[in-house]
């Protein structure tokens, strides 16, 4: 009978082990090191990613992974089929995924390339430590800061196996259509986790107005716009304030932003040519105006489909019952509805909504109600659902 120790170079001991197949054992030791050996304990593997004691290992139903999971509050999934790939050498083996799951359930999964998905608020748990120029303390960004580049749902289900083309199609695509919403394209995204710099120098209040002077460099890439956020909304969009000068790397400048009534947490953040965001600066800001706000009210109802035996007898009433019901208001200084039922919900119709919305304000509240069949279609493409 064979026998292995491990030394306190080596994990110090057995915490787990698991048999895989009938060909090797993995034993998994303090500091995060993970081992295959044969029947023979030769090493003949190492896996490579884990940062505390291990404390669990199986395997995948489907038989395709190994699963660990450690003192690093991390599970890891393993390809099975790389170990032991090197005949005669000790080869290195890298997870396919790597999931870290919070105490309130959010989560997040990402890949040794960093391509990473996360549930909504799952990916500012997990992000890089980046090293500064000596005598400056390192910097963690996030893995929220490099959303447009590396967030990819799309990359992790293909490394997993767990979804059929048509679904990772679809992710693919909407991949590439915020790309395109950013004005941006796979071209002008670098495979590197450089991020600007800002910071706010000083701010004041005025009224409802948050007077802030700030400072922005980055000394790789050039960068192209700004991200103001209110109470985590982005008051320009998605897409932020876009500069017409866009080969800056330093600036300076005055921002005056609008506060809601009460307590505003405000955040500002630059974004570089590489789609690579700042950390959010943050101020908290009270404004004591109180004036009421107008509501912005659009009610969508289909009762009647192409195919009528989706038919419904109370979407559309519903709808209409919606905007009644605020026909007498008492709360907002003034109500604009927008009401769309059955034939009238197209496209077009749909899409210009956005103006109508355009000129909602800080204080005046937005509601959209929305009343039929709630079905996703597969490749998120407007279709009008009602007959003519």
């Amino acid at each position: 009978m064979n026998s292995l120790l491990r030394f306190p170079w080596e994990g110090y001991r057995h915490d787990t082990y698991s048999f895989i197949g009938n060909v090797f054992f993995v034993s998994g030791g303090a500091y995060g090191i993970l081992e295959a050996y044969d029947y023979n304990t030769n090493l003949i593997s190492r896996f490579v990613g884990h940062e505390g004691d291990i404390r669990s290992i199986t395997t995948s139903a489907n038989g395709n992974f190994m699963i660990t999971s450690g003192t690093d509050m991390t599970m890891r999934l393993w390809p099975i089929n790389e170990i032991g790939k090197n005949k005669g050498d000790v080869n290195s083996i890298y997870p396919v995924v790597s999931i870290f799951i919070a105490e309130n359930n959010e989560w997040v999964i990402w890949n040794n390339e960093g391509y990473f998905t996360s549930s909504k608020k799952g990916a500012k748990y997990v992000g890089y430590h980046v090293n500064q120029v000596k005598g400056k303390e390192a910097k963690f960004y996030p893995f929220d800061q490099f959303n447009i580049k590396y967030n990819r749902p799309d990359i992790i289900l293909k490394s997993l196996g767990v979804a059929d083309s048509e679904t990772i199609d679809l992710y693919e695509r909407a991949y590439k259509k915020g790309l395109k919403r950013m004005g941006m394209t796979d071209d002008d995204l670098q495979v590197d986790i450089q991020a600007p710099n800002l910071n706010i120098v000083s701010y004041q209040v005025t009224g409802s107005i948050l007077k802030l002077d700030i400072k922005a460099s980055d000394e790789k890439y050039n960068w192209n716009r700004i991200n103001i956020f209110i109470n985590d909304v982005p008051i320009y969009g998605r897409r932020g304030l876009e500069m017409k000068d866009k080969t800056l790397q330093n600036y300076t400048s005055t921002l005056n932003v609008e506060l809601m009534n009460g307590e505003n947490k405000v955040q500002v953040s630059v974004l570089n040519n590489n789609g690579v965001e700042s950390l959010r600066e943050t101020v908290y800001a009270t404004s004591n105006q109180t004036a009421a706000g107008d509501l912005y009210m659009i009610s969508i109802g289909v009762s009647n489909y192409k195919d009528t035996k989706f038919n419904l007898n109370y979407a559309a009433k519903d709808a209409q019952d919606m905007v009644n019901a605020f026909e007498e208001n008492t709360v907002y200084e003034t109500v604009h509805q927008k009401i769309i039922i059955n034939e009238k919900v197209t496209c077009e119709n749909i899409f210009e909504l956005k103006e109508f919305l355009k000129s909602a304000k800080t204080n005046d509240v937005v509601m959209l109600f929305t009343a039929g069949h709630g079905v996703l279609y597969r490749y998120g493409i407007c279709i009008s659902p009602i007959s003519k």
